[in-house]
């Protein structure tokens, strides 16, 4: 009862110092770098774009300085249940990570591929947020596309986390091929974009942003290949990955490819 409690308490404390500290990371880092902010005088600035329906009647009209400005529009309501459901997910998910690790049941490539899809998890929160707060939608559908694959690939690592879940052989394959396919697609996908021009040419924000994108891809296709090399230790490779699979796979890949890039 102890152990279960104590667990609870840290899978907990370590959720909610992750909720607190990435951002506060993405926004200190970007403040001390970026050398075109812009100077704010909080005695004098005033706001003509506040609806003011937050303050009540103890606000109206023309306001002074804020630290924050919400306003009562649907935009405001998606950002907010986008947001809620990030913390939920985020939350959680460390939770059962803390869990498994204080059981000793955790899956160590698993949790390389976990740690490495939270910076795109955030990114995908950060961005939607500034889709609906300027209403800007030019690469909406391009980010949707890769939010979504880079979900999928976290929802499978996260049935594969636990040594103690005992999935068929068969099953835990196809769940592999899935990360495999999902992180080569992403690599294909950006790299005919815009990916390697702004590696090695592209400012210092976009650097470390693709990077980070560029290194969870490679590490999640590293873990499903280091999982797969475990699986097939004592038994043919073959036997437990077909021709259709592979076939399937590929078809799957450039069918991807090909409507990301009509997005």
């Amino acid at each position: 009862m102890a152990f279960r409690k104590n667990g609870y308490c840290v899978g907990a404390l370590i959720g909610y110092c992750a909720l607190v500290i990435i951002p506060v990371v993405h926004l200190a880092v970007v403040y001390s770098y970026w050398s075109e902010k812009a100077y704010v005088d909080t005695e004098q600035c005033t706001c003509s774009c506040w609806d003011t329906i937050f303050k009540g009647s103890y606000e109206t009209h023309f306001s002074g300085y804020k630290h924050i400005y919400i306003n009562v529009t649907s935009n405001t309501l998606k950002i907010w249940m986008l947001t809620m459901l990030a913390v939920l997910c985020l939350y959680e998910s460390i939770k059962y990570v803390v869990k498994l690790t204080y059981k000793g049941t955790i899956r160590i490539t698993m949790l390389a591929a976990f740690v490495s899809s939270i910076y795109p998890h955030y990114y995908t929160w950060w961005s939607f947020l500034n889709y609906w707060n300027d209403e800007f939608y030019d690469q909406w559908n391009h980010q949707v596309f890769f939010s979504t694959t880079e979900l999928a690939s976290t929802i499978v690592t996260l049935l594969l986390l636990n040594t103690e879940d005992k999935h068929e052989i068969r099953y835990r394959i196809l769940l592999l091929l899935i990360m495999i396919n999902v992180g080569v697609i992403h690599i294909l996908t950006a790299g005919t974009d815009q990916l390697f021009v702004n590696v090695v040419a592209g400012e210092w924000h976009q650097k470390t942003r693709d990077l980070g994108f560029l290194i969870g891809d490679i590490v999640s296709i590293a873990a499903a290949f280091l999982e797969i090399g475990f699986i097939t230790r004592h038994r043919p490779l073959r036997e437990c990955i077909k021709d259709e699979d592979a076939f399937i796979s590929c078809l799957f890949i450039i069918f991807m490819w090909f409507l990301a890039s009509r997005l």
